[in-house]
């Protein structure tokens, strides 16, 4: 465009508003208004889908191992795991640090394993973490197999209902924000 084009564009632009003051501030007013509705929808659908993520990906499984397992055997159990595929992390935890933690999340009411004196009941474990919460099922079925594993928990009822909650917020939100988004959309395009 050529200079003289540009301003007298500018011009018939401060001549309206100056006619139509009013008006014009109505059409700023409700282009502001939609795209700051849109705009914090769009950051509350992002932070939902942040959450979700945050929350699949803290899904571990439990192997709990079989008391007559010696040190090389554990040591050994391990290799296994970490060379599976899909494993991010394994983390050996001991029956003695098992049972300090219980003792630190009951907090107040530790002296409830005062009963059990010097017995401890806890076995040994592994805590195995999946590179995709997806594989957590398909890997914890894998483990069950392995020998000297007496269990695999992961919490499959919670598990499949966080995944379920999860995929949910993920289709309300991009169903949201395409609702949205055309409802700004027909706004700004009524409007100017």
């Amino acid at each position: 465009m050529k200079l003289r084009t540009t301003e007298y564009f500018v011009r018939e632009v401060c001549i309206s508003i100056k006619r139509n003051n009013w008006m014009s501030f109505a059409s700023i007013s409700t282009v502001a208004v939609s795209l700051f509705v849109l705009g914090m929808f769009l950051i509350i659908v992002l932070n939902m889908n942040r959450m979700a993520s945050m929350l699949e990906s803290q899904v571990q499984i439990n192997v709990y191992l079989d008391d007559k397992l010696k040190g090389s055997e554990i040591d050994d159990l391990e290799d296994d795991l970490k060379k599976m595929q899909g494993i991010e992390s394994v983390q050996y935890v001991s029956r003695e640090d098992a049972i300090v933690r219980l003792r630190e999340r009951l907090g107040d009411q530790k002296y409830l394993l005062d009963a059990l004196g010097d017995k401890n009941p806890l076995p040994n474990a592994f805590e195995v973490t999946v590179k995709q919460p997806t594989m957590v099922e398909t890997a914890a079925k894998a483990i069950e197999k392995f020998g000297g594993v007496e269990s695999v928990k992961y919490g499959q009822d919670v598990v499949e209902h966080l995944f379920d909650m999860t995929r949910l917020v993920r289709i309300f939100g991009f169903t949201l924000m395409l609702l949205l988004a055309g409802a700004t959309l027909f706004i700004i395009s009524n409007t100017i």
